[in-house]
């Protein structure tokens, strides 16, 4: 059973009238700060060139975030051929090309902060190999395989998600195919396995780890969510036992 969620028309209209008034405003801030340039030259004492550094590092900071992302595709598809589900020795190039991938990925997260948990953090993982459904929205998730990974439309990655790591096991690195299904919701600090498929309506709660069942219930008619049966992470300290 799928469950539409749409707005009355009447709101609908409010809310888009309301962010037309929004970037507006954020219009007319900036022109009456771009008037004002000459008077912040005179008061803080700038040179031409110094006042011609500080307006280059406004579109600079969009230009490195631009050639980041375009940098960090490039290498991943230069690097790394698109992946398909299988075992690796971890001694073998795939294994080693994929290790350098992720790397670049990782380091690529203090440039790209500001791009998660945003209307663009789709486009990010699409640049990749994932397939990600209209409306996704991906916070700081963790362990993506992007070739593995397929994401519904309308759907929450929260942040620090484990999402789909390969497995790695006795010298051999394995995947599978990671499946989240459309308006599903998975919280903060969660855990989806490789090869979990999660159908449509699914909330994962917060610090739980994503178990698979054998079959599916069938959701409750009026029911929006089904909840995905899982286990609490613990955070307590392990001590050996003396």
């Amino acid at each position: 059973m799928h469950f539409a969620y749409s707005l009355p028309i009447r709101i609908t209209r409010v809310y888009r009238i309301a962010l037309s008034i929004f970037f507006f405003i954020q219009g007319i801030v900036f022109a009456s700060w771009a008037s004002r340039i000459p008077d912040i030259k005179t008061s803080l004492g700038l040179s031409d060139a110094a006042l011609g550094g500080l307006l280059l590092a406004l579109p600079a900071s969009a230009l490195l975030l631009l050639l980041t992302v375009l940098m960090s595709a490039l290498l991943r598809w230069t690097l790394l051929p698109r992946l398909t589900s299988g075992r690796w020795p971890v001694y073998g190039q795939i294994y080693l090309r994929r290790w350098l991938t992720n790397q670049i990925q990782e380091s690529s997260l203090s440039v790209l902060h500001g791009l998660y948990a945003s209307i663009y953090a789709g486009t990010w993982y699409r640049l990749l190999g994932a397939k990600v459904g209209p409306g996704t929205e991906i916070s700081t998730a963790m362990g993506i395989v992007p070739d593995m990974l397929t994401l519904g439309r309308d759907s929450f990655i929260a942040d620090g998600v484990m999402l789909g790591d390969e497995e790695i096991d006795r010298g051999w690195m394995t995947m599978r195919p990671t499946v989240i299904g459309n308006r599903s919701f998975v919280g903060n600090g969660a855990y989806v396995p490789d090869g979990s498929v999660l159908p449509d309506d699914v909330l994962i709660g917060v610090q739980s780890r994503a178990r698979p069942m054998p079959a599916w219930p069938a959701a409750r008619p009026g029911s929006a969510i089904r909840r995905w049966r899982c286990r609490r992470v613990s955070r307590r300290p392990v001590f050996p036992s003396t």
